[in-house]
């Protein structure tokens, strides 16, 4: 009996374990692959895809439509390619309340920039808010908000996620 129970209570810690550690498959997992892989390969058109078109970012002392994110990213973006560098992007995640068409996510997300040798240049954390909605039966971000900075001791303990 005390055998059973000890069986039954590791099982039950194996799952807590597995979800914990960024195992759990999410329904927007395919949309946040796709914002760090055109980070990665400085894909824009893809990036665009995974935000809603009526899309805000909001920051501490602004709002604004993502559509005029897009245009200071975009330039960004062709900086580092020109320079032959590139960008990089990863995220963790602390809560993933996720329904059927819409989801309310939050975690800590870095960011670094490196130049045509692989050495930093530019890189920060920061935590993040975002409200995403369901459209057609693709994920897409309606709202980001980029809430404070953080540090890397703060985004390492978060459980990884890819």
């Amino acid at each position: 009996m005390l055998r059973q129970f000890m069986l039954t209570v590791f099982a039950i810690m194996s799952l807590s374990a597995t979800s914990a550690y960024g195992v759990e498959s999410y329904q927007t997992d395919t949309m946040y692959r796709a914002l760090i892989k055109s980070v990665d390969v400085n894909d824009f058109d893809l990036m665009a895809a995974q935000y809603h078109r009526d899309a805000v970012l909001v920051s501490k002392k602004k709002t604004e439509l993502i559509s005029q994110s897009f245009k200071r990213w975009r330039a960004d973006g062709k900086k580092i390619a020109q320079s032959g560098g590139k960008a990089e992007l990863r995220m963790r995640f602390n809560n993933r309340v996720i329904n059927d068409d819409s989801a309310y996510e939050t975690g800590i997300y870095h960011y670094r920039k490196l130049d045509k040798n692989g050495k930093v240049t530019f890189e920060y954390y920061m935590s993040f808010a975002d409200l995403n909605v369901k459209v057609n039966g693709n994920w897409q971000i309606i709202m980001e908000r980029n809430v404070e900075k953080s540090t890397e001791a703060e985004f390492n303990t978060l459980p990884e996620w890819h």
